[in-house]
């Protein structure tokens, strides 16, 4: 049963790898994530902003290193003023099938900000590609 966000007991181990002090830089919340799908990787519990945790060096040790937010930087001025406006939560992380917040965050990116979206390519019909 989902408790606060945290679906499983083993997702608040995410935050023993967090030091004291930790903000979250979209919601500016104190950090405390939950795993995604993605090995080390975590989400806000207060805005949904997705953050590398577990970071690994070329030798494939553990790095101490404090956790990197896992958007593209055009991005956080986006989800930024989203967060800004709406205090909505959006699972921005990796995930096979959690969606939590992502329709309304769309729609939002369509009406505000619709430069960050990519035009659609026209699809190649597969049958004049055969023919061809």
């Amino acid at each position: 049963m989902p408790k606060e966000g945290i679906v499983f007991d083993y997702d608040l181990r995410a935050n023993e790898h967090l030091k004291p002090g930790a903000v979250c830089e979209i919601c500016g919340a104190a950090l405390w994530c939950r795993w995604t799908d993605r090995h080390g990787e975590g989400v806000c519990l207060t805005c949904g902003a997705p953050y590398q945790i577990l970071q690994y060096g070329e030798d494939d040790k553990l790095m101490d290193l404090p956790p990197k937010l896992n958007l593209k930087p055009e991005c956080i001025p986006v989800v930024k003023a989203y967060w800004a406006e709406t205090k909505r939560f959006v699972f921005y992380g990796t995930s096979i099938n959690e969606t939590t917040g992502l329709r309304e965050f769309a729609d939002w990116v369509k009406a505000k900000h619709p430069e960050m979206l990519k035009p659609e390519k026209p699809r190649e019909d597969p049958v004049a590609m055969e023919e061809g």
